[in-house]
């Protein structure tokens, strides 16, 4: 009998929930009333299938790019180097 850290059903259904997870989690930001809210049909004004997908399409592409830029925004505020305190005396003393 397989264990159950090594059973192969386990592992495919946790990565599964993982993956379930960030669509869910990309979902509520396209359907987010601070964003695109795709979820308001009044927010949607055109008629027919055509614009509705058309709209949904453009509503996830600046979801994505709001995403990249976020991402790169705090990377770039991890990298910066933090400002060091200046030394406060400029000799250095020699204790013997």
């Amino acid at each position: 009998m397989a264990s159950s850290a090594t059973d192969p059903s386990r592992r495919a259904s946790s990565r599964l929930a993982k993956a379930r997870s960030l669509v869910e989690s990309s979902h509520s930001l396209l359907k987010d009333c601070g964003g695109e809210d795709i979820a308001n049909p009044r927010k949607r004004p055109g008629r027919g299938f055509t614009f509705q997908h058309l709209a949904a399409a453009l509503a996830a592409a600046t979801t994505n790019l709001r995403k990249v830029e976020t991402f790169y925004v705090q990377d770039y505020d991890r990298s910066v180097e933090p400002q060091h305190r200046t030394r406060r005396r400029n000799t250095l003393t020699v204790r013997r």
